[in-house]
């Protein structure tokens, strides 16, 4: 018998969980309180830039997020960073950190080991991830506001 799923949020976990429910069969009505689907991955596009106005990456080590660009379609958009290294302004000049020394001043939420292997993103921007996910689940029941 399938299951009817009902998925408050249409941010990427959300969406993740409606396309993983999908592909077990199950049937998934995703509901979502603002106008886009997407949560706090927003991304502007102006002049030929992308200014991301929510997340600007995810760590270059994750799995989940390639596998979702998959699923969408769109694993050639994925990019990583030109330069990983970073620095730090001590008031005379500019100071070289070790690998992962920004993560832990920024406080990310990552594990240790993936502190210093940088981030990847999208080039169409990180909500490219949620829209090709949503498009995926194209034929089943989603509500915005």
């Amino acid at each position: 018998m399938t299951r009817h799923l009902g998925i408050v949020g249409g941010g990427l976990s959300g969406l993740a969980l409606a396309h993983r429910a999908v592909q077990a069969g199950e049937r998934v009505t995703v509901l979502e309180a603002s106008d886009r689907f997407g949560g706090q991955l927003s991304s502007a596009r102006d002049d030929g830039f992308v200014v991301e106005l929510g997340a600007e990456g995810f760590v270059a080590r994750s799995e989940a997020v390639p596998a979702l660009a998959k699923a969408g379609g769109i694993e050639d958009q994925l990019i990583g960073q030109l330069a990983t290294t970073s620095h730090r302004w001590d008031g005379e000049k500019l100071v070289g950190l070790a690998l992962g020394e920004a993560a832990e001043a920024l406080s990310f939420q990552v594990a240790r080991a993936d502190k210093g292997s940088g981030i990847r993103t999208f080039a169409d921007g990180m909500q490219a991830v949620t829209d090709a996910v949503a498009r995926a689940l194209e034929g089943h029941e989603s509500r915005t506001s």
